[in-house]
């Protein structure tokens, strides 16, 4: 009998693990990527989009293409995980596993933080790159402040590069004078994870 991996979430480790499974197992077991929506968003390309160089519908796919490489795609939340009996049930059903990869992948919650939503937008989800781009596009002067809210948060280089990207799109619109650009961040030195 063959067995059964699992896999939760369709993000970039659930689906790069899926992949790599499905060529080191061969026939010999069955993989299976569970995701809430079915759909994996292409995260590193966000800042392509909020720099307008993507369109929205270029970031993201649709999972059901694991398919093709012989993945088979359950779309459903995860509801429970009973690690003592290899089981994980979802809104699509349950589903036993002989090995499990817990993918799941970290969500920004900008609405914890008093008044964000009222000033500020984020270019780390689809909705919030594109409001990143409306309102770059529509600046003509003034301060903008690029911020790391806590730590740790998803990418290390993502906010310099938000940052850096902003002002070469301004620059390029002739928007200089009269910009003021400030970076804040809670990290005791830029981008910690690059070292000295």
């Amino acid at each position: 009998m063959a067995k059964t991996v699992l896999v939760l979430g369709g993000g970039i480790g659930g689906v790069v693990v899926a992949r790599e499974l499905r060529k080191w197992l061969g026939s010999s077991a069955r993989v299976i990527l569970i995701d809430k929506d079915g759909k994996h968003l292409v995260a590193p390309a966000l800042l392509w989009v909020m720099e307008g160089r993507r369109k929205s519908e270029a970031v993201v796919k649709n999972l059901e293409r694991l398919r093709r490489k012989g993945i088979e795609v359950i779309v459903g939340a995860v509801t429970k995980i009973d690690a003592e009996n290899r089981r994980v049930e979802t809104e699509a059903g349950g589903f036993d596993f002989d090995a499990l990869v817990i993918a799941l992948g970290a969500e920004t919650a900008p609405e914890t933080m008093p008044g964000f939503a009222e000033t500020a937008v984020s270019p780390y989800t689809l909705e919030g790159a594109v409001a990143t781009r409306d309102a770059v596009s529509e600046f003509d002067g003034g301060k903008i402040v690029v911020m790391v809210a806590s730590l740790p948060f998803k990418c290390p280089a993502a906010p310099y590069e938000a940052a850096l990207l902003i002002d070469h799109g301004l620059r390029k619109r002739g928007v200089q004078g009269g910009v003021e650009m400030e970076f804040i961040t809670p990290e005791p030195q830029p981008i910690l994870v690059a070292g000295r």
